[in-house]
């Protein structure tokens, strides 16, 4: 049998196979299959398999066949989606200087990949946040986006200048992390808590 496009393959019951006679399957495209239910197969006579496309996206580690718990969820767990969920920093403080007009924020790196800089944001408002004020969002920092350090240092400090008075503002940062599967392109973590800065005062 020659499959030419792609297979997908549910299983959600118990399955049963069983080869007499020689059995040959060459798939010229991609090949998913997930096996909910339990899954029996007797080869009385010859097997081959000859795969000319990927199983699953092709490269392990990019959401493949893994070898996870039988009744576990599915999916990778290595440092592409360390890096990619979960992993963001963390802003430890946040000063402001009324009389310099000023916000520091001190940063705290996440806890995996290689961060490369940082994305600081300020958004007009308090909580919920309005997709209408994520919009407007100001970068905050100099140069932006904030290099950090080479080696990256554990901690980095963000300035934001000309603060606006009276006003509740909210800030959070993203950082920027090496790709260990592509250097030319990095990848971008989650955000950071949201830390509110009342000016009113």
């Amino acid at each position: 049998m020659s499959v030419t496009g792609g297979f997908d393959v549910d299983f959600l019951g118990t399955f049963d196979v069983d080869f007499l006679g020689s059995f040959d399957l060459e798939f010229l495209g991609g090949f998913d299959v997930e096996f909910l239910g339990g899954f029996d197969v007797d080869f009385l006579g010859g097997f081959d398999v000859e795969f000319l496309g990927d199983a699953g996206m092709g490269e392990n580690g990019l959401g493949d066949v893994v070898p996870d718990a039988v009744n576990g969820p599915h999916g990778d767990l290595n440092l592409d989606t360390a890096i990619s969920y979960g992993n963001a920093p963390h802003i430890q403080q946040l000063v402001w200087n009324k009389q310099a007009k000023t916000t520091t924020l001190t940063v705290r790196r996440p806890h995996a990949g290689k961060v490369l800089r940082y994305e600081a944001y300020r958004v007009d408002g308090g909580f919920p946040i309005t997709a209408t004020a994520l919009a407007q969002r100001v970068q905050v920092g100099t140069p932006w986006p904030f290099p950090a350090g080479d080696p990256p240092t554990p901690t980095v400090t963000i300035v934001d200048t000309n603060v606006p008075n009276n006003r509740l503002l909210t800030y959070f940062v993203l950082a920027v992390v090496e790709n260990p599967n592509d250097l030319a392109h990095p990848t971008r973590t989650g955000i950071s808590a949201f830390r509110v800065l009342n000016t009113k005062q």
